[in-house]
């Protein structure tokens, strides 16, 4: 039941929401769960670039820099004009030893 009820939650959870659950958790000291809220977010493929970016910088920050560089490509790909989500695409991808 607690499962059904978690998955509920998922799929009626709204990306600010999300965002704000990972913050929280961050806060907390808690990165599992911060992690685990951003990849909800992320199943819900939003299709505003901002959303993509503010999941990317959360993940990140949490050190998930393969979950990171997805929401970056997620993000230059709806919106392939916002330079800032192409530094951090290429940052992340650094971070990942994959950059110049």
């Amino acid at each position: 039941m607690a499962e059904r009820d978690a998955g509920s939650a998922a799929a009626t959870a709204s990306i600010p929401s999300l965002v704000a659950a990972m913050d929280a958790h961050r806060a907390a000291g808690r990165g599992d769960l911060a992690m685990a809220a951003g990849r909800q977010a992320m199943e819900l493929s939003p299709g505003d670039a901002r959303h993509w970016m503010r999941i990317g910088n959360r993940m990140r920050d949490l050190g998930a820099f393969e979950d990171a560089a997805r929401c970056y490509r997620e993000c230059v790909a709806r919106a392939p004009d916002y330079a800032i989500g192409w530094v951090n695409l290429g940052l992340t991808l650094a971070d990942l030893g994959d950059g110049p």
